[in-house]
């Protein structure tokens, strides 16, 4: 009986030791529901596997006190609206050459909706670090931003070559050049679009730049002019300068010169020297 009594308690011990084990290393545990975990630990870094709620994972990482954590992520579209307001580059320089100066500003409302996958999650936490929400949607309004950025720049490049701004094409677009990021578009909206008049504004922009060139040219001509006043002061003080020596070095000449009362012919003399 005293040996039975033993073997049992040593297979109970035994068996709540594999339960705290198991208990500890199984990591699904740790994450909460509609999140997905990334394993972060001392030993090993990122864990490439994410940790996903119902699937079975046991991770010795966990036995070591302290080692490991897992930073956990709502799983679940993220949205982002804005809305956008501005001119085209320029577009008050060339407005003003006009009495009626004609309006070159836009407006939108830019609305779009991310998601991403689990193994984008731990991509993500090795790229940049984050531990949680409030941190992923920081990157995620990045990424909005940038996006409706894009949008703008669209805009900018139809005024140069006068065309329409197409809004279904440029959604098109936007979701087949941005589905391989770290988020997924699920969808993109935009609304309530206000764009100028593209080719007046390009007529505006060739007629403001014929004012400058010709501008330019007239600055030029004056440049040249001053220049060349410049120049021929300098060189007639070139003259006087060296005119004042002969007179230095030939005081009868000073004598004779003050006592002529021909003023042009003084002159003359002066401007003999070379």
């Amino acid at each position: 009986m005293r040996k039975s009594g033993k073997f049992f308690t040593f297979l109970v011990i035994l068996i709540l030791a594999c339960g705290a084990v198991f208990y500890f290393g199984y990591t699904p545990f740790k994450v909460p529901h509609d999140c997905i975990g990334v394993m972060v630990s001392k030993t090993g870094g990122v864990n490439e596997k994410p940790v996903e709620r119902g699937v079975f994972r046991w991770d010795w990482e966990f036995l070591i006190p302290t080692n490991a954590k897992i930073n956990s992520f709502q799983i679940k579209p993220f949205s982002y609206s804005k809305f956008v307001t501005g001119k085209l580059p320029s577009a008050d320089i060339y407005s003003n050459q006009f009495e009626v100066k004609p309006d070159f500003s836009y407006s939108f409302n830019f609305d779009i909706q991310f998601t991403y996958t689990p193994s984008k999650c731990v991509e993500l936490v090795k790229k940049t670090g984050i531990t949680n929400d409030a941190e992923l949607a920081k990157l995620i309004k990045a990424r909005g931003d940038e996006l409706c950025d894009k949008c703008i720049s669209v805009i900018s490049d139809m005024s140069e070559k006068k065309s329409s701004f197409d809004v279904e094409q440029f959604k098109e677009r936007l979701i087949k050049e941005n589905n391989d990021d770290d988020f997924k578009i699920i969808s993109i909206s935009i609304s309530n679009v206000s764009v100028p008049d593209f080719e007046l504004y390009a007529s505006c922009k060739q007629m403001y730049q014929r004012y400058v060139a010709s501008v330019d040219q007239k600055l030029q001509g004056l440049v040249d002019s001053q220049a060349r006043e410049i120049a021929d002061y300098a060189k007639n003080l070139n003259k006087l300068e060296q005119f004042g020596k002969v007179l230095k070095e030939h005081p009868e000449l000073a004598e004779f010169l003050k006592s002529s009362g021909d003023l042009n012919e003084t002159l003359r003399t002066i401007n003999s020297f070379r």
